[in-house]
C-alpha cells in the first residue's frame, strides 16, 4: 500500500516528524509526552499501555508469540501511518516508538529471544514482514535514541512493573541496547534521517525533553 508514498530522503519542511528508539523501559513514552508539551503539539502517538493489550499479548502462551507480535505490529503501524498523515498536513508529530521500521535489524539476534525465538515456526514470516517494513514504512525527520547505563535502565524496568517484562526475563537483556543504537544509525544513513543519541542519566523526563529539544533546534 505505502510503496508509492515511500520517502526517498527528507522533505524540505519546517515541521518535524520525530520518533524514539531504545530498549523497552528506557523512557520513550514519557519523554515523548514531555517533548510534545514543549513543542505545543497534540499529535503524539504512543504504544499501547499494558492495560490496553489484547489477549493475543497477555495470553501469549496460549495464542503463540507470533500472534502477540503481530498484534503489536499492526497496532503500532496504524499509529505510524496516522502520524505520517498528520505530518504531511503540516503538523509537528511525535511517536514514542519506531520499533517496526527498525526491528529487521535486530530480530533473531542473541538476547532478543524474548521478542521472538528464531526456532519459532513463524520466525521466517516475521523476518520477512520486518524486512518489508524497513523498506516501505514512512521515514521520520528526526530519530532519537535514548541510551542508558544498566543501573538506571534496570530501575526503570522494575519501576514500570509489567508482567510481560517478568515473564520474558527482559531484565537480563541490557546488552541488546547496542542493537537498537546500531539500527538507528543504519536507518539514519540509509534514509537521511537526522539522528540524536541522547545519553539518558538519572534526569527528570521534562529535563530530558528540554535537552532533546535544544538539540533538535540546533542550539547544542
Amino acid at each position: 500500500m505505502f510503496r508509492t508514498q515511500r520517502w526517498d530522503g527528507i522533505m524540505n519542511t519546517k515541521n518535524k516528524f520525530i520518533a524514539f528508539i531504545g530498549l523497552p523501559g528506557s523512557g520513550k513514552s514519557t519523554t515523548a509526552k514531555e517533548l510534545a508539551k514543549l513543542m505545543h503539539t497534540q499529535y503524539v502517538y504512543n504504544e499501547p499501555e499494558e492495560n490496553e493489550w489484547d489477549e493475543l499479548v497477555t495470553r501469549r502462551e496460549f495464542y503463540g508469540p507470533f500472534n502477540g507480535l503481530l498484534w503489536f505490529r499492526n497496532t503500532r503501524v496504524k499509529g505510524l501511518l496516522e502520524a505520517y498523515d498528520k505530518f504531511r498536513q503540516g503538523n509537528n508529530v511525535i511517536m514514542d516508538s519506531y520499533y517496526d521500521k527498525a526491528v529487521y535489524e535486530y530480530i533473531g539476534k542473541p538476547g532478543m529471544e524474548w521478542l521472538l525465538n528464531p526456532e519459532d515456526q513463524y520466525f521466517n514470516v516475521a523476518k520477512e514482514i520486518a524486512k518489508a517494513d524497513w523498506i516501505n514504512l514512512p521515514n521520520v525527520t528526526d530519530l532519537i535514541v535514548l541510551e542508558l547505563d544498566k543501573k538506571d535502565w534496570v530501575n526503570f524496568v522494575i519501576g514500570r512493573g509489567r508482567d510481560l517484562d517478568k515473564s520474558s526475563n527482559l531484565i537480563n537483556t541490557f546488552e541488546t541496547q547496542k542493537y537498537f543504537i546500531d539500527a538507528a544509525k543504519k536507518l539514519s544513513k540509509e534514509f537521511g534521517i537526522n539522528l540524536i543519541i541522547y545519553k539518558h542519566a538519572d534526569e527528570q523526563p521534562v529535563q530530558v525533553a528540554a535537552n532533546i529539544l535544544n538539540q533538535l533546534d540546533g542550539r547544542n
